[in-house]
């Protein structure tokens, strides 16, 4: 049994929804209307039209969605970046999601991978599920510095809630958030590290040095320290997140915090 707490990470910003049907010709036609680099085209393509049809129709007796791939919606979005802090005041740093896990065999952020997709985290019935993620990558972001980020493409099925699907089709729902179950945590400022037991009610009572340095205000804000004592270098004060368990994607109405928003060029690049 895995013991943890769940956290959350919200990202506002995808590139639209492209309808499986529509088959190698629309997908050509959605690159280009989208501005998709090669790259990315190339992915979603292998995604989309090969990968994905293969395991889709296994998953929909689990997930009680459709067995036809062409019922499904592929949407592309970034769902975290590494190693910055959410509005939880915990990061993902990219030694931990680039990590090679020997149960799942495989990396980490690759535990996205076939997890069920919710609508805004009612995630305690498999069957409610809308869909499945089709497949995760990690990419760097160049102009941040050592950053990365997470895509993931979601396999969303148009057939079980038309409502949300039609939404998202129309650009009026363009918020996800991903669920990891996370094990333990390290404090950015101290180093130390703490293990999430069934008895404790959070993740500070695991921690050695409590909430003295890790802790969100009402306001939402972290806690500020100087870099380097006496000087002027601030940093700031989170818990990042060890021993991860991808859990789930949800479409969610609104972002969690303005840092969440994802400029649509850098989806487009992928």
């Amino acid at each position: 049994m895995f013991h943890g707490h769940l956290e959350t990470a919200d990202v506002f910003g995808f590139l639209p929804a492209f309808e499986t049907f529509r088959g190698m010709e629309g997908l050509n036609d959605y690159s280009k209307k989208n501005g998709l680099s090669e790259t990315a085209a190339k992915m979603m393509a292998e995604t989309a039209l090969i990968a994905t049809p293969k395991w889709l129709p296994a998953s929909a007796s689990v997930y009680h969605t459709s067995s036809d791939p062409s019922d499904y919606i592929l949407v592309p979005t970034i769902i975290m970046p590494s190693d910055l802090p959410n509005r939880n005041g915990t990061a993902f740093p990219l030694k931990e999601l680039s990590r090679f896990d020997p149960e799942m065999g495989d990396f980490k952020y690759r535990g996205w991978v076939g997890k069920p997709i919710y609508y805004e985290h009612n995630n305690l019935d498999y069957t409610k599920s809308l869909g499945a993620v089709a497949d995760v990558y990690m990419r760097p972001m160049p102009s941040k510095g050592n950053l990365w980020k997470v895509i993931a493409l979601m396999a969303i099925d148009r057939t079980k809630r038309p409502d949300i699907t039609n939404s998202i089709m129309s650009g009026n729902r363009r918020t996800y958030s991903m669920g990891a179950w996370v094990k333990k945590y390290q404090c950015s400022v101290c180093g130390a590290v703490g293990e999430l037991r069934p008895v404790m009610k959070n993740k500070f009572e695991a921690m050695p040095c409590g909430t003295q340095h890790a802790a969100v205000d009402r306001y939402g804000k972290l806690r500020m320290f100087p870099a380097k004592k006496g000087g002027q270098e601030k940093t700031i004060g989170f818990l990042n997140a060890l021993d991860i368990k991808p859990f789930e994607i949800s479409t969610v109405s609104y972002p969690a915090f303005p840092s969440a928003y994802t400029p649509e060029t850098e989806v487009r690049e992928m």
